[in-house]
Order: structure tokens, then C-alpha cells, then sequence
């Protein structure tokens, strides 16, 4: 018999969280067992548009400690001595000017957290004899489209940096996230289900927005981009409008491409 489960928190929100949004059919829901173990669970639409459940079970005081890796102390950003150090202990990164969240980092640093979410995903797919790579790529897409969006809280009063990113195990705790969260979280899953050498994050050109693109032959009517002698199909699962592997939901024309593996 396994231990009694407690309820820790369904459909949490924390405070000062903006533009939340989320699809009547999403549910989030978080139990704490007797053994310190949370039972984290995700209810969605898969990639055929059929309801959906997703569970995984970490220790959660180990799940806090890996959400508490990313990121820097403030004072940090004004010091050279130990700052490289720092940055990518953190898991940040120098790019010109601008210091911010080193997205192939955050995979990499997290492949113990989503990991075990892709093999769930792996397992769904089996149960329904439908294992593929083209089913992978769009039941993780839709999995990570359904998870609400909304920007985390400000947090200028606070002295740490971690550049308004949501980690892979802050959005299993907290069950929501923003573009650049949902982005590195996917890319996460994607590496887990089809291979690093497969995924990139796509950055559109001037604006602040990031998602993801999977290196692939297109099909008719998809959105890709060529870089690197290769071709790049996008995905972006931002949500809350479920956009399939190809669609995007806005009008960009230039973009950056940065493969998870150069």
C-alpha cells in the first residue's frame, strides 16, 4: 500500500505572477506524500486533441534545491573577480553586453528533471502503440503548450538574478511559465525524446520572445528557417493557443538560430 498522499497545492499561482493564462481543460496539481516525495501531475489535451494526464514523482526538497541552481547574486553582476565563475555555476552566460540565461546550459544543467517528464510522455505514447519521432515531437509540444503562461514575479527587490526565467523544476513546482521558460523546458524534453543535435532555440530579431525549432526535412505549409546547412522546423509552444510543430502564432521575418549542439 503505497503512503497516504496530502494535497500541497492545485493550480498554485504565486504573487505578483502577470498575464496568466490557462486552457479550461489544464489542470496542476501537486501532492506531498508522507515520504517527502511530490507527486506532480499535469492534465492536458495530447497531440490529437484528446485529454491527457501526465505524472512524475521527485523528492521535493531535492526538485527546491534544483530550482534554487539557476541563477546569480546581484552583487555579482559588478564584479569581475569570480563572476565567470559564478555566471556559470549559475547558469548564465556573457553574450556582448548582456548577461542572461545560457539556454544550452539550462538543458543540460536539468537533464535529471525533464528526463523523467519525456520518458512519461515516451510511456503515454507506447500505451496507445503510437512511439514515434514525429509523435514525440507533437505530444511534447502540446504537453508544454497546455501548461499555463504568465510571467513570473519582478524580482528587482530581491539579491538574486535569475533573469525571468522559471527553471525546468520551478515549472513542475509552480506549474506555469513564460516563453523563454517554456522554450528552455521543451528543449529539455526534446533532447530527452529525439536528441540535443535535433533542437535549437529560435530568437526573433528585435523583439523578446524564444522558442524552439527541430532540424527536419519540412512538410507543406510548415515554418522553417535554414541556417547551418540545415533546416530548422519551428515549434513554439508558448500557448495558450495550441500551435502544431510549424505554426507560429505571430508574423516574424528575422530570426537567430542557436543549436543546442554546434
Amino acid at each position: 500500500m503505497g503512503a497516504p498522499l496530502f494535497l500541497l497545492a492545485v493550480l498554485a499561482v504565486s504573487p505578483g505572477v502577470t498575464e496568466y493564462e490557462r486552457q479550461s481543460w489544464s489542470r496542476h496539481e501537486v501532492e506531498l506524500r508522507l515520504d517527502d516525495r511530490a507527486r506532480i501531475s499535469f492534465s492536458f489535451l495530447d497531440d490529437r486533441d484528446r485529454p491527457a494526464q501526465l505524472e512524475v514523482t521527485f523528492e521535493l526538497a531535492w526538485l527546491q534545491a534544483q530550482a534554487r541552481r539557476l541563477g546569480v547574486p546581484r552583487f555579482i553582476m559588478n564584479h569581475e573577480a569570480g563572476r565567470a565563475r559564478a555566471l556559470q555555476r549559475g547558469l548564465f552566460r556573457v553574450n556582448g553586453e548582456l548577461i542572461q540565461p545560457d539556454g544550452p546550459a539550462i538543458v543540460a544543467g536539468y537533464d535529471e528533471v525533464t528526463r523523467p517528464v519525456a520518458l512519461e510522455l515516451v510511456r503515454l505514447l507506447a500505451a496507445q502503440n503510437r512511439d514515434t519521432r514525429a509523435n514525440r515531437i507533437a505530444l511534447a509540444i502540446a504537453f508544454v503548450e497546455d501548461i499555463p503562461y504568465g510571467i513570473p514575479p519582478d524580482d528587482d527587490a530581491t539579491d538574486w538574478e535569475a533573469g525571468g526565467v522559471i527553471s525546468a523544476p520551478g515549472i513542475l513546482l509552480e506549474g506555469y511559465g513564460d516563453c523563454d521558460s517554456k522554450a528552455f523546458f521543451l528543449g529539455g524534453l526534446l533532447t530527452a525524446l529525439i536528441g540535443a543535435n535535433d533542437v535549437a532555440f529560435v530568437r526573433p530579431v528585435g523583439r523578446r520572445h524564444v522558442f524552439n525549432a527541430i532540424r527536419q526535412v519540412p512538410n507543406a505549409g510548415q515554418s522553417f528557417i535554414e541556417s547551418g546547412n540545415a533546416w530548422w522546423v519551428l515549434a513554439d509552444a508558448t500557448g495558450p493557443a495550441r500551435a502544431k510543430l510549424g505554426q507560429v502564432n505571430e508574423d516574424f521575418h528575422r530570426f537567430t538560430v542557436e543549436p543546442l549542439v554546434r
